[in-house]
């Protein structure tokens, strides 16, 4: 399938957002990952379109070494795409099912990739609300971290609340649960904090 310059391959997971494929740039050897809604489940779901809309419009905001690139966001044969770097490696998931538990020296490298992308989204008033190890993405090869799926991301104000539901079980902090008001970046924490515990003890929550 063709979707302006870029030719889309198989699928290879799914995201917050929708589905994810890998993608060929014409004439190039990049390959970015192409994430796509469709319209139809767009006009069901409001939710999914304000989660593409917000997905693609942080992805132009934050430019961090930390955290996954956006190319371009497009619109075609009917569904939205948001057409991100292909990132090498595996996620924390996958990583700690190959090898168990990490060491704290290799925990403390790859955390503090992920610290760095989490406190510049919060310099920039953005609060990610879905930190989970398989949103982190690692290359053993050459210790390279990357943040991914902002599809939960929001803009926050320190003199307002957030009232969204959102995030995955196990990693959600309590204001989450309990379906309390929260201020942003409190919630990340939690989910760091849980992210971290589950890295060293070489399982998830």
């Amino acid at each position: 399938k063709v979707i302006g310059e870029w030719v889309l391959g198989k699928t290879i997971g799914e995201g917050s957002s929708g589905k994810v494929k890998l993608a060929v740039k014409k004439g190039t050897n990049e390959m970015p990952l192409a994430s796509s809604s469709t319209p139809s489940e767009v006009t069901r779901h409001h939710k999914k379109e304000l989660y593409m809309i917000r997905e693609a419009a942080l992805g132009m905001l934050l430019n961090h070494p930390n955290i996954v690139r956006l190319h371009s966001a497009v619109l075609g044969d009917n569904h939205f795409y948001c057409l991100f770097e292909h990132v090498p490696g595996e996620d924390l998931v996958d990583h700690i099912s190959r090898v168990g538990k990490i060491r704290e020296k290799r925990a403390r490298v790859i955390f503090r990739g992920v610290l760095r992308a989490i406190e510049y989204a919060h310099r920039n008033h953005v609060v990610h609300r879905d930190i989970k190890l398989e949103n982190i993405r690692y290359d053993e090869t050459t210790d390279s971290v990357k943040v991914l799926d902002f599809g939960f991301a929001s803009f926050y104000r320190p003199s307002s609340y957030l009232y969204t539901n959102c995030g995955s079980p196990c990693y959600a902090a309590p204001e989450i649960y309990d379906n309390r008001p929260y201020r942003g970046p409190e919630v990340d924490v939690w989910s760091l904090g849980v992210s971290l515990a589950s890295l060293l003890g070489g399982r998830g929550p």
